[in-house]
């Protein structure tokens, strides 16, 4: 005599799992942009900002000069809106960054580097592609 076991499980109950399995949302990656991401400012400028975020319904970012929020008087300051104002003096070295970070996850953001310059250059500028 035979004796067959098995662990039957019907059609219906498969397409459910597949549509349990196949039907969860995939969720986007969230990204952060920021533009200019290098400039230079001669003292007594202001510099828009804008950031673009993507991936998420929450598009608000926080805006941070050398990693404090909204900055300080040593390395300028930041709106809300992304515009940034240089020190008065400038710093030593005359480099600063610009953070845009998603408000949904700070751990996301995008950051741009400023060059303080105490004049504007005069005569030719050259850039280096760093590229190749």
């Amino acid at each position: 005599m035979r004796v067959r076991l098995g662990i039957g499980i019907g059609a219906a109950a498969w397409s459910a799992i597949a549509f349990f399995l196949c039907s969860s949302p995939v969720e986007a990656a969230v990204t952060v942009s920021i533009s200019p991401g290098y400039t230079q400012l001669v003292a007594g400028q202001t510099l828009q900002f804008s950031a673009t975020v993507t991936g998420n319904s929450d598009t608000q970012v926080v805006w941070q000069v050398n990693n404090a929020d909204g900055g300080g008087a040593a390395s300028g300051t930041v709106t809300t809106s992304g515009l940034y104002t240089p020190p008065a003096t400038l710093p030593n070295p005359a480099l600063v960054t610009v953070t845009a970070q998603a408000h949904a996850n700070r751990q996301i953001s995008a950051t741009a580097s400023i060059t303080l310059l105490a004049t504007a250059p005069t005569g030719q500028t050259y850039y280096v592609a760093t590229n190749g």
